[in-house]
């Protein structure tokens, strides 16, 4: 027998080639609460497990693939939307819930109905019967030809993570590995060369390091050093930003989703609390008035009065929220920062603080707080709110 096929289907999950009952009910209830959350009316045509938990391929590391079946176009006749807005919302909940089933994580996938799906083991979970049943049949494997592959990938990814100028290039290795996994998955199924190095590659952290890096470039090209420039963005570009947003925010920790809360707060928290409080219409008249101004080419002490004079009262606007609105000519346009704020608000919901005080902190009159993941409970924070009497 293959090192890489197990003799019998999972027995927590199988017994005698059926689901357990249990399992099963267990499967469907996730995927009806993730139906619930999207505050559609969809009914599932179906409701699958596959991958190599539904195979004899399956590892302590393997994931519950709980696919839902829907068909997009019931939703509205423009697909493309309705793919994207279910990847975002199975982005999501898969970051949100940490739900594991007999030691394993169940990873939710909304499918459309028309979408091939390459799998040598499908489980209807809604009839209760296999639609593509797995045989136990040894795979033709070479590992010295996936160790090679491999390899050839990890040579790769470092030395485009060395690069000076790497942000497109880790875009475009990104996915080039996603279209090399899926042409192996349709060519020779979960045991092709391609599918077998891109899990090595996952396992090896080599993924991590490339959502990572991309993640703290991004931060970087945000960061602007001219004065006078205004950052302007299509709604294209806006479309592209948020999906590759939403890929990195599913693969990075919590602490690495953290530093991306800490850094939002950091470089727009008084933009948004402005948003908040105006509204996105009177938002923008006010950006509107101080450009006004400043292209008629004033730039002096009265092209600032006159601002101060047009939106402190209508606006109700204290005098520093004003003078920090004609200062700071490098803040995001509006869509720009209704993304970013969108993304803090979804990352301040995932984190809260509290007191941990401990006996020695207690002994030196100190209070300290931390800052936990609430869906995994990692502590990502830690300080003392002010010194103590002898001050430590």
């Amino acid at each position: 027998m293959s090192p890489f096929v197990n003799s019998t289907l999972d027995p927590a999950i199988w017994d005698n080639n059926t689901i357990r009952p249990h399992i099963r009910a267990s499967l469907l209830r996730i995927a009806a609460e993730f139906l619930i959350g999207l505050n559609l009316e969809v009914s599932p045509k179906d409701i699958t497990l596959t991958g190599s938990m539904a195979n004899f391929n399956y590892n302590p590391q393997s994931d519950l693939d709980l696919h839902i079946i829907i068909d997009f176009s019931d939703i509205d006749n423009d697909v493309e939307i309705v793919k994207q807005f279910l990847m975002a919302k199975k982005s999501l909940w898969n970051l949100k819930h940490q739900i594991t089933v007999k030691g394993h994580d169940v990873e939710v996938y909304p499918q459309d109905n028309s979408e091939p799906h390459h799998s040598t083991g499908v489980y209807s979970l809604l009839n209760n019967e296999w639609l593509v049943k797995p045989t136990r049949d040894d795979p033709n494997i070479d590992p010295a030809t996936v160790e090679k592959k491999f390899n050839s990938l990890a040579a790769m990814i470092d030395g485009i993570l060395g690069m000076p100028d790497r942000i497109n290039h880790i875009a475009n290795v990104r996915e080039k590995l996603g279209t090399m996994r899926k042409l192996g998955l349709s060519k020779a199924g979960e045991f092709s060369v391609e599918n077998l190095a891109f899990k090595k590659l996952r396992r090896e952290g080599y993924l991590d390091r490339l959502a990572s890096a991309q993640l703290q470039d991004r931060d970087a090209s945000l960061s602007i050093a001219e004065e006078g420039y205004k950052m302007k963005i299509t709604k294209r570009q806006l479309r592209r930003i948020i999906k590759e947003e939403l890929s990195l925010l599913n693969e990075s920790s919590p602490s690495d989703l953290y530093n991306r809360l800490v850094h939002l707060r950091n470089e727009h928290q008084r933009e948004f609390e402005l948003l908040d409080r105006l509204g996105e219409d009177r938002f923008k008249e006010v950006i509107q008035i101080r450009d006004e101004i400043l292209n008629l080419g004033r730039d002096d002490y009265h092209a600032y009065t006159v601002f101060f004079g047009r939106v402190k009262q209508p606006y109700n606007l204290f005098p520093n929220v004003v003078r920090n609105l004609w200062d700071e000519r490098e803040m995001p346009d509006i869509e720009a920062l209704k993304v970013l704020k969108a993304e803090h608000d979804d990352l301040d919901s995932k984190f809260e603080s509290r007191w941990a005080t401990n006996t020695t902190d207690s002994m030196y009159g100190r209070k300290r707080k931390e800052v936990i993941h609430t869906d995994t409970e990692e502590v990502v924070s830690t300080g003392v709110d002010r010194k103590g009497s002898l001050g430590t």
